[in-house]
């Protein structure tokens, strides 16, 4: 009901989910995304950071004509895009933005699969290397690894 109601206080403007569950503790499923969706007109879309693939194929495959699905994990940007996200919002993107960049051009014009996976193969080695991706902090939301030092207990999203 606390989305129905935000949404419909917002008439007349676009609402998106936000799916991060690993900060926000509170995973949204595919099933409650699609079916407010469906109900509520100015429900556009989501950037799921959910991690998982399954559920943003799901989001894919039966949301509304219209809705919105954007990645929000920088280590499946290349298969979001493939699969049918129209974006990916990708932290690693403000460091090599180019890398991103390619990916996304080599999937809307038909790249060679060898060159776009090498990207992401590439995106992959660094988000681990800077420790992104799905260790973050229960109370801060930052990621593990960069206050791993202030020995601060982590929580790691399934």
């Amino acid at each position: 009901m606390h989305y129905k109601a935000v949404a419909q206080a917002a008439k007349g403007f676009p609402i998106m989910f936000y799916n991060l569950p690993a900060c926000a503790r509170n995973a949204l499923s595919a099933g409650f995304i699609v079916d407010l969706a469906q109900k509520v007109e100015n429900l556009r879309g989501v950037k799921d950071s959910s991690g998982h693939f399954v559920h943003m194929g799901e989001l894919l495959a039966h949301a509304p004509k219209g809705f919105v699905v954007i990645n929000g994990v920088d280590n499946y940007s290349y298969q979001a895009l493939v699969t049918g996200a129209q974006g990916c919002v990708a932290s690693a993107a403000n460091v090599v933005p180019e890398l991103f960049l390619a990916i996304i051009k080599n999937v809307k014009k038909g790249g060679t699969i060898e060159d776009t996976v090498g990207r992401q193969c590439i995106c992959n080695g660094l988000v681990a290397a800077v420790g992104l991706g799905f260790g973050f902090h229960r109370r801060t939301g930052m990621p593990s690894r960069a206050i791993s030092a202030l020995a601060w207990p982590t929580v790691n999203s399934p």
